[in-house]
């Protein structure tokens, strides 16, 4: 019988825990000057930690580039980017017992419309274990609000080759609760494409402007997991902290450490770290 991989929402809720108060540019990286082209990588190391009841009790890490993106501003309210996306391969267990590479292409779009709103759309494409191809297209939207709250909604949609179609759908909503720290919670739910298969979470995260340089973010989520195979079906509970430094106008780090735990999976312990150039408009 087939085993459903409940571990490709991980990816996702994962890059979007990273990504989520990144989006409106309302962090740090509101005191860079604008870009006229910016290039990141991003390394990572995955442990898997031996949990009670997991299916197949074996340790593992897995180390290796997470990902790659260029970026350029042809306006400051336009920005281009091809992305490298590793993460699903090294945040899942049987693909990181395997060796196996998954990487996922893609290539979008960021549009600023006059302050007022963000769009950002992209097309992507990988091919997972067995020869399945699968198309992803991802859409977010954000829309401002006074008192710089902003309201987001966003998910996608990724057609298999195997006749099966999976989605993650979210909504946030991000408020500030001090001149310098926000809060923004976060409800996901997806589909893996299989009847009966579903997931839920709901994240709370924060942010907090140390300096006009540093700023420290983090969050916790809990849901739910629905499976098929009843070993799969249980409480899901993930935790995350991200730094974020500006070193110079052109240069940035961050540094991520990610917990999650799955039912019928051993937990999953994150340390990633990137670094991006820029070339600041002139």
């Amino acid at each position: 019988m087939h085993r459903p991989d409940h571990r490709r929402f991980r990816a996702s809720l994962v890059a979007l825990c990273c990504g989520t108060l990144a989006t409106p540019r309302l962090g740090a990286q509101a005191d860079r000057p604008p870009m006229w082209m910016e290039a990141s990588l991003w390394a990572g190391v995955t442990s898997l930690e031996q949990t009670p009841g997991a299916i197949g009790r074996t340790s593992a890490v897995q180390s290796g580039i997470r990902g790659a993106e260029l970026s350029v501003w042809p306006v400051p309210s336009l920005r281009l980017f091809a992305r490298y996306d590793n993460t699903f391969s090294l945040d899942n267990l049987a693909l990181i017992r395997a060796g196996r590479s998954v990487p996922l292409y893609r290539a979008g779009v960021q549009r600023d419309w006059n302050h007022a709103s963000t769009t950002v759309a992209d097309v992507g494409r990988r091919t997972l274990p067995g020869s399945i191809t699968q198309g992803m297209l991802t859409v977010e939207q954000v829309v401002f609000l006074p008192g710089t709250v902003a309201l987001k909604a966003g998910g996608w949609v990724g057609p298999r080759s195997d006749a099966r179609t999976e989605w993650l759908g979210f909504g946030a909503l991000s408020v500030p609760i001090a001149p310098r720290v926000r809060i923004e919670p976060t409800y996901f739910h997806a589909r893996s494409g299989l009847a009966d298969e579903r997931q839920w979470r709901a994240l709370l995260a924060g942010e907090a402007r140390l300096s006009s340089r540093l700023s420290l973010g983090g969050g916790a989520a809990m849901g739910h997991n629905t499976s098929i195979t009843p070993r799969l079906t249980g409480d899901t509970r993930a935790a995350f902290a991200r730094l974020a430094l500006s070193l110079t106008r052109r240069q940035r780090v961050q540094l991520v450490l990610n917990r999650e735990s799955a039912p019928g999976a051993n937990t999953q312990v994150t340390l990633a770290a990137g670094f991006s150039v820029g070339v600041p408009r002139r």
